[in-house]
């Protein structure tokens, strides 16, 4: 009696272990395949992430923008008027200087508000006008190389969206902190080269205008639609318009004007992103950059005119 009781107790032990074993391998295929669904919602939104990143950034490299022409008669009017601030400045009786020589560049400033009035001055000892101004035109019309003079964080970007000639180019040009940054600034930037000082000297001057004249539409709407039927959304970056004024003045010096002076300067804006303070250290090494691409490390050092090499 006793072993037939053992036995009645193990076969309803076994039944119960039977049916939770059961319940378990239930429980347990639910979870594979919950498991299963996770990893490909995981690995579908990784690829929409990083479609999404990678649309944002060709957006950024290549930014779609329509612009009304510029004629070649107000592309002379706003060179004109450029020209004209940039000789008041150098008129100016109200300006300030550190006094200091940086690897031979010597600065004048002066205030306005929270913008500042600068350039550096700096001569090339027997080194034609001619050829010094011809060779830093090239850089500053290609955008590429253009965009080389910024410090790589900056994620500088210049595209040509209109060539009037030879010596007038209009740019977009956007500026970041870096590519994963959710805050961009722009503008429209006219670069023109002039002859001034009845030949003696060549000016480029880089100058924003106004987009409120010029855009006519910025981007592309995309309303394109997911399997389900859903809108994409893509990661909105915030941008700004900013203002740009720079002028690199060459000159013919010496005697027989054997030497080029050469005068870098401009109006330091602040930005959202940085101050104007910022943009005078930044505005001395885009300097340096372009004398060491123009006759490589070796012209960083001041050197008296007067001296023969």
């Amino acid at each position: 009696m006793k072993i037939r009781d053992a036995f009645v107790e193990l076969a309803m032990m076994s039944k119960a272990l039977r049916l939770e074993n059961e319940r378990y391998q239930i429980a347990l295929n639910e979870y594979d395949k919950t498991e299963k669904l996770l990893t490909q919602t995981y690995i579908t939104q990784y690829k929409n992430a990083e479609r999404s990143h990678e649309v944002m950034l060709a957006k950024k490299q290549n930014p779609v923008i329509h612009v009304r022409q510029l004629s070649m008669q107000e592309c002379a009017e706003i060179m004109s008027q450029s020209y004209d601030r940039v000789r008041r400045f150098r008129k100016s009786t109200h300006s300030f200087s550190s006094g200091m020589s940086v690897f031979g560049w010597r600065d004048r400033y002066r205030y306005d508000k929270k913008d500042i009035d600068f350039s550096i001055e700096k001569t090339y000892c027997h080194q034609s006008q001619e050829a010094v101004a011809d060779k830093i035109w090239q850089i500053l019309s290609d955008g590429e190389a253009f965009g080389r003079l910024y410090p790589a964080t900056l994620n500088a970007k210049f595209n040509a969206v209109q060539r009037l000639d030879d010596n007038n180019v209009l740019y977009f040009y956007t500026l970041e902190m870096s590519q994963q940054s959710d805050m961009l600034t722009k503008c429209l930037l006219l670069c023109s080269r002039i002859s001034v000082m009845d030949g003696d000297a060549c000016i480029i001057l880089l100058r924003s205008i106004d987009p409120r004249l010029y855009v006519i539409s910025e981007g592309e709407v995309d309303i394109s639609r997911d399997n389900r039927g859903r809108q994409k959304i893509e990661p909105k970056v915030e941008e700004a318009w900013i203002n740009v004024f720079v002028w690199l003045l060459y000159r013919r010096e010496g005697p027989n004007g054997e030497h080029c002076a050469t005068e870098f300067g401009g109006t330091l804006i602040g930005t959202p992103m940085l101050e104007a303070s910022f943009w005078f250290v930044e505005r001395l090494q885009a300097a340096m950059k372009l004398e060491q691409l123009l006759f490589g490390p070796t012209n960083l050092l001041q050197i008296d005119p007067s001296t023969r090499l």
